[in-house]
């Protein structure tokens, strides 16, 4: 203990892995993953049915930007498709049954923004009595869930940047990868500060959000070379 106070190479990632095991981070983290994987679908719906709404005289953007979300789940994001349109039409029959699902589908996919703000209330140590009510927890979900949304659809734009101009593929590759992060870093680093009550500056998150977007793309690349140059050959 003496030799890591003296060091601090060693002193900060000793403190980082004992406030994660105070803070207990991993029941925390698996809770959210839990209602992330129940949110999914949900929030999948309603994205396909405001795309087709908003942009209903633009159907190749709206292919597109249901194909960038989906493209986040390899193999599968197919068959996920399928079934969510096949959920659109069957509720498209009836204007009632289609906005009564919509406020369903959108109320339960906030259950995982709201696991994550009971996270990082716990992180930051916001007393109980100081925690946003209801009301303010709603807010709070439906402003992150504005933001990731809108962060998809940068994604998408910034993915098909150059395709125009006659790039070569290698270098169109890397500005869709930077254009990735830096989009998922300010993401992040507006998740992490919406997501907790306490008084936290942009200087505060920022270094978890960038080591969160690197974490994102590198998982996403891998995932992606592991699914097609493994799991799509088997039979």
């Amino acid at each position: 203990d003496e030799m890591q106070q003296r060091r601090p190479l060693l002193a900060f990632p000793l403190a980082v892995l004992k406030k994660f095991g105070d803070d207990r981070a991993s029941q925390l983290a698996a809770l959210i993953a839990y209602y992330g994987f129940f949110s999914l679908f949900p929030l999948l719906l309603v994205f396909v049915v405001v795309a087709a709404f908003v942009m209903e005289g633009n159907p190749a953007l709206q292919q597109r930007l249901v194909d960038s979300v989906l493209d986040q789940f390899p193999v599968v994001g197919t068959e996920i498709g399928k079934t969510i349109e096949e959920s659109v039409d069957q509720l498209s029959d009836s204007p009632l049954a289609l906005t009564v699902g919509l406020v369903g589908a959108l109320w339960t996919g906030t259950a995982v923004v709201a696991a994550a703000q009971q996270a990082m209330d716990d992180i930051w140590d916001v007393p109980r009595a100081e925690r946003p009510g209801l009301l303010g927890r709603i807010v709070r979900a439906f402003l992150l869930l504005f933001v990731f949304a809108a962060s998809m659809v940068l994604s998408t734009f910034l993915a098909g940047t150059g395709t125009e101009t006659g790039w070569g593929v290698v270098v169109l590759r890397a500005i869709s990868i930077v254009g990735l992060v830096l989009v998922s870093v300010a993401m992040f680093a507006f998740a992490f500060r919406v997501l907790t009550a306490a008084s936290i500056s942009w200087r505060q998150v920022l270094p978890g959000a960038i080591v969160a977007a690197v974490g994102w793309t590198v998982l996403l690349l891998v995932g992606r070379w592991v699914v097609e140059r493994q799991i799509g050959q088997a039979s």
